[in-house]
């Protein structure tokens, strides 16, 4: 059996005061879309704000139990409810270039 190291691009902040670039992975640990759905709404010019009312849904669940489980999740927000979740699937690294600030979930898949 190989191990694969697999990462995936969860969000970007450039430093302002504005909120994080949040990609397809975010919305996936957010929402529990497949991801194939996910990257059709993306393909389709649709951004976060227009995320289908189910998604929210289990957005709000997901962010209720990151913060019943790790209190500290109510004083950073969606940064860490994605935090919380990606760190049930992987572990999730910090990289920095500049005043730009990346986080990437890693995975090791089994293949």
């Amino acid at each position: 059996m190989v191990m694969a190291t697999e990462h995936r691009l969860l969000w970007t902040h450039d430093g302002s005061d504005h909120e994080p670039r949040w990609t397809k992975y975010t919305l996936l640990l957010l929402s529990g879309a497949p991801l194939e759905k996910i990257e059709e709404f993306m393909a389709a010019g649709f951004g976060f704000e227009d995320v289908p009312q189910a998604w929210r849904h289990t957005a709000m669940q997901r962010y209720q139990e990151a913060e019943a489980h790790d209190p500290r999740v109510a004083k950073t927000g969606e940064v860490g409810v994605v935090a919380y979740w990606a760190g049930k699937l992987g572990t999730v690294e910090l990289e920095r270039e500049g005043s730009t600030l990346a986080a990437w979930l890693v995975v090791d898949d089994a293949s």
